[in-house]
C-alpha cells in the first residue's frame, strides 16, 4: 500500500492512503484472479502465473467491493479475453474447480456469462452464467462433450435468486472424488448436485475462454464484477466464506479521514 506524507502546519503528521491493489485471499491451486483494480487495455493476474486478461469492446473501472470493479456490457460486446491457449496444461481444471466473483447486474439476458471456457474439439466445457428466470446456471462437460452436470439455482422458492443493482457473491465447484457440484451465494452453500458422470473436465481450452462473454461472442454479462477467481480445486465452504466476505473500510484510511478532519477543525479555529 502507497502512503503519502503530509507536514501541517501544527507539525503533525497526516496519513493518506494511495491506491493499493488487492491481493488474492486464497491462493493454493489459484489458476487465475483479476481484481479488476487497474482496467485499461489489459487486466492483471494476481495469481502469480501472470495470465494478464486482454480487455475487448468497452469495459469500465468503477468502484467495487475491493479497490475497483469492472463494468461490462454499457456498449456493445465487453469481455476480457483469457487466452484459453496460452493457460499452462496443469493450470487448467480437470477434477475440480471453483469459479467465484462478486457481481452486480445491471440487468439479466438470456444468459450472461460470468466465465466461458472452449476446448480444442470446440466443445463449450465451462458455462458460469446468471439466466432470466432469475438463476445462477453452472455446466461442465468432459472430454468427450457430455455433460458432467448442468444445474440451476435461484429460480425455486426458499433460494437466493441473481438480484439487479445490488452486489452479490456467487461460487460455483466441482468436485470429481465427490461427485458433486455446488453453488454458493454470499458465501453460502445455496445447493449441492449429485452428479451421474463424474468425470474430468476436458483437459484444453483450446478455442479460447473469457470472462464476461462466451468464446463465440454471445452471452455477454450486464454489470459491474470484482474479484474473479478460478482455481483448479473445489474450495472448502469455510474459505469461499472467506472470498464473499465484504471487507470493512481499513483502520489507516479511518485514521487519515480522523486525522484530516482534526486538522480542518484546528485550521478554522486558528
Amino acid at each position: 500500500m502507497r502512503l503519502q506524507t503530509i507536514f501541517g502546519a501544527m507539525g503533525g503528521v497526516l496519513l493518506i492512503t494511495g491506491t493499493a491493489l488487492a491481493e488474492p485471499l486464497v491462493t493454493g491451486s489459484l489458476t487465475l484472479y483479476y481484481n479488476f483494480d487497474s482496467v485499461g487495455t489489459t487486466v492483471a493476474d494476481g495469481s502469480g502465473h501472470g495470465y494478464n486478461g486482454s480487455v475487448n469492446g468497452t469495459v469500465n473501472e468503477v468502484a467495487g467491493i475491493r479497490g475497483k470493479a469492472a463494468e461490462f456490457g454499457t456498449s456493445g460486446l465487453s469481455y476480457i479475453d483469457v487466452n484459453g491457449p496460452g493457460i499452462a496444461s496443469a493450470d487448467i481444471p480437470t477434477a475440480g474447480v471453483t469459479i467465484a466473483a462478486f457481481i452486480e447486474l445491471a440487468g439479466l439476458s438470456d444468459h450472461g456469462e460470468i466465465f466461458n471456457a472452449r476446448s480444442a474439439a470446440s466443445t463449450f466445457i465451462i458455462h458460469s452464467e446468471i439466466r432470466t428466470t432469475p438463476s445462477f446456471r453452472f455446466v461442465l462437460r468432459d472430454g468427450t462433450g457430455t455433460n458432467i452436470g448442468n444445474f440451476f439455482y435461484g429460480d425455486q422458492a426458499g433460494q437466493t435468486p441473481p438480484v439487479i443493482g445490488q452486489w452479490q457473491h456467487v461460487a460455483m465447484t466441482y468436485d470429481k472424488a465427490a461427485a458433486k457440484m455446488a453453488i454458493y451465494v454470499n458465501g453460502n452453500l445455496g445447493s449441492e448436485f449429485a452428479v451421474s458422470n463424474a468425470a474430468d473436465i476436458a483437459d484444453n481450452w483450446g478455442m479460447g475462454a473469457r470472462v464476461g462473454a462466451t468464446v463465440d461472442d454471445a452471452r455477454p454479462f450486464n454489470g459491474q464484477m470484482d474479484e474473479f477467481y478460478l482455481f483448479t480445486r473445489p474450495l472448502t465452504g469455510d474459505e469461499i466464506k472467506v472470498l464473499a466476505a465484504v471487507p470493512e473500510p481499513s483502520s489507516l484510511v479511518l485514521l487519515a479521514g480522523a486525522a484530516l478532519a482534526s486538522l480542518v477543525f484546528w485550521r478554522r479555529r486558528k
